[in-house]
């Protein structure tokens, strides 16, 4: 069943065009791209990374962008999961917590299974950033199910979450140039 959802602009339109081909994954197999995607992650943080000389100032901090994107996508993924109203993933205060609690908690053993990588380590920032990144994909997907998206609105989400984002990168950032490390308390 098609989402009954107003008409809204055209990125409104374009996005919720791309999570109707998404949700088209029947609902038996709807869990594979999520467990593809943090199989990715987890071997993504498996590699030894060596980091180059900052060159460009803002590299180390979009290599900290990484882990919103990374866990963004993840939500994107477990969102096929949710149950739906109207054909559209119901996110609200019920389906909130089994989606963010396992991916949360994935953020922390991921970087816990990061911290015994040769040149990584861990962070409770990076955690922060991982964070930030699934709750901005699971606002704006929640807002695209509701009938009344439109361009402005959209725009402002993306824009909010994208500078939580950063934000938060950039504090990892800084923090391990200030202090090496980041926190971790294992």
């Amino acid at each position: 069943m098609e989402p009954d959802l107003e008409p809204g602009s055209f990125g409104v339109e374009l996005l919720r065009r791309i999570g109707r081909r998404l949700l088209r994954i029947p609902a038996q197999i709807s869990w594979v791209p999520a467990l593809a995607w943090a199989a990715l992650i987890w071997w993504l943080s498996s590699q030894e990374v060596i980091d180059p000389p900052p060159l460009i100032p803002a590299l180390p901090v979009l290599g900290n962008l990484v882990h919103a994107v990374e866990f963004g996508m993840l939500a994107l993924w477990a969102v096929l999961v949710l149950p739906r109203r109207n054909g559209w993933p119901v996110i609200d205060r019920a389906t909130i917590p089994r989606c963010l609690v396992p991916m949360f908690a994935y953020a922390l053993v991921d970087e816990w299974h990061q911290s015994a990588v040769p040149h990584r380590n861990a962070s409770l920032l990076d955690v922060l950033t991982d964070a930030v990144g699934i709750v901005s994909v699971l606002w704006v997907i929640a807002y695209l199910g509701q009938g009344r998206a439109d361009g402005p609105g959209l725009g402002r989400r993306l824009a909010i979450g994208m500078t939580g984002c950063l934000c938060a990168a950039w504090l990892a950032t800084a923090y391990g140039n200030a202090y090496g490390r980041g926190p971790w308390p294992w």
